[in-house]
């Protein structure tokens, strides 16, 4: 049975969105013990999630050719590259010498 491809970046867009849904309930679920003054705030996804997400909304939009596909397509790009920098910009320094042991 083969799909057509924007049935799939569908099926696996909504696929994601389950997973972060599942996940946010989870989370909700387990601080059911926590006191409800406290301020509620939803799950933040992973970094992971996130660039997922973005990835499958990149395959669903790929065959659009509408000007709001190409500055979705856009903005995706610049939030992955973005995303990436972030993560190099907060890795510390190290150096070679760091992985042996002084005898």
């Amino acid at each position: 049975m083969s799909k057509n491809p924007v049935s799939r970046a569908e099926s696996d867009v909504l696929s994601s969105l389950d997973q972060l849904e599942a996940r946010g309930k989870r989370s909700l679920s387990a601080s059911d013990n926590v006191d409800n003054d406290a301020v509620d705030s939803e799950v933040k996804p992973t970094r992971k999630e996130a660039l997922t997400a973005a990835f499958n909304l990149q395959k669903y939009i790929a065959d659009i050719n509408e000007p709001y596909a190409c500055r979705l397509e856009g903005l995706l790009a610049s939030f992955g590259r973005q995303t990436c920098l972030e993560e190099v910009h907060a890795m510390g320094t190290t150096y070679i010498t760091d992985y042996f042991t002084h005898t």
